[in-house]
């Protein structure tokens, strides 16, 4: 059985030396051309190198087994390497599951590979793929009423946040048995301490009244706008 030694320093953790069994191990990744077991072998030691010995420190969680293509995570099955702020500290390179259906982070516990939930409280903020998430652990923090993850999909005046989540469906049909994950976003407006939530982009045309004409307007001329640049058009508008 091969084993290989990785080392690491970073600005959080003086040297962390990971001995890593890479021969006969099971795939965690499942979609690296190198093999399952080099494939686990970098996810684990993304996560480990990434940070201190305090980001790993949640309970072992059990990932959900499809029979099909249905996942309860955010865009992929497959984990995604992201940043993460983990009790104030940004961490590079961390391998993660965002469970929508269950809010939580998932990442592999750095001395196995086993999959382990983070603890939410210590999340401050993540990036995945270009998303940016933040952690509301209190009603009231950037306007937002109910506590959870959010996408920030535009920072203003008139700022933008999305609460994905999954519901699961089990049905059966005949003696088939129908798994799947009905995807929900949620968009909420913050204005002036103040949030609405919308499910559209003419919604917003009654949340900005005083310019609602003009609102009206930027929406038909541009279709395929969504709901940061109509926000950014108004802010614009409110600012002259």
């Amino acid at each position: 059985m091969g084993v290989k030694l990785f080392c690491s320093v970073n600005s959080n953790s003086a040297g962390l030396c990971l001995f890593l069994v890479v021969s006969g191990v099971q795939g965690l990744l499942g979609q690296s051309g190198e093999g399952p077991g080099v494939g686990k072998a970098r996810a684990i030691f993304a996560s480990a190198a990434s940070g201190s010995q305090q980001l790993f420190n949640g309970p072992e969680v059990i990932l959900y087994s499809p029979i099909a293509n249905e996942h309860p995570y955010f865009r992929t099955e497959d984990l995604i390497f992201g940043k993460l702020k983990y009790d104030g500290f940004w961490h590079e390179d961390v391998a993660l599951h965002y469970d929508l259906e269950r809010q939580r982070l998932i990442t592999p516990y750095y001395y196995e590979g086993t999959p382990m939930q983070l603890v939410s409280a210590f999340v401050d903020a993540f990036e995945l793929e270009g998303h940016r998430f933040i952690n509301v652990r209190q009603p009231g923090y950037r306007g937002l009423e109910q506590p959870g993850f959010y996408e920030l999909i535009y920072e203003g005046p008139s700022a933008i946040y999305a609460r994905h989540r999954k519901i699961f469906h089990e049905k059966y049909r005949d003696t088939e048995v129908i798994r799947e994950f009905e995807s929900i976003t949620d968009y909420y407006l913050v204005r002036g301490g103040n949030q609405r939530k919308f499910n559209a982009v003419r919604e917003l045309q009654e949340a900005f009244i005083d310019r609602k004409q003009e609102v009206r307007a930027f929406i038909r001329k541009n279709r395929i706008a969504g709901p940061a640049e109509v926000a950014a058009y108004y802010d614009n508008l409110a600012g002259k």
